[in-house]
């Protein structure tokens, strides 16, 4: 399962959205982030929940996934990318989705959370 929605995140990042919850999108799907987030470069801080998250387009687009992780019983996500930001959200919510990549096509989905739970279906 993560293979797959590691695999929807392959080529350079398209857009960046930031409202109601932090958005990559990729040509074949997209990451949402509806859990807590930080964004980094080193030991930079350079956005997270709670601030403006405006900024995250320079930093975000053109930027290929070099790395794909998930740590924890929450899920909690790690993305490191080629020019050196990593983007790590934090389960926040034991009763709402921490993060989900839906495929741009036939909208496969993979949900972590809430809590400890995984989905993954098509709608």
């Amino acid at each position: 399962m993560l293979a797959e929605a590691e695999a929807l995140l392959s080529g350079p990042c398209i857009g960046v959205e930031t409202y109601p919850e932090v958005a990559l999108r990729f040509e074949r799907g997209a990451l949402f982030v509806g859990s807590a987030w930080r964004v980094r470069r080193g030991s930079d801080f350079v956005a997270g929940s709670g601030r403006s998250g405006a900024e995250l387009t320079d930093h975000f687009v053109g930027a290929r996934l070099q790395s794909f992780d998930v740590k924890g019983p929450y899920h909690d996500l790690i993305l490191v990318f080629d020019n050196g930001v990593i983007m790590e959200s934090f389960a926040d919510s034991a009763d709402f989705e921490h993060w989900r990549i839906v495929s741009a096509g036939d909208r496969r989905t993979v949900v972590a959370g809430p809590g400890e739970l995984w989905s993954a279906f098509a709608l």
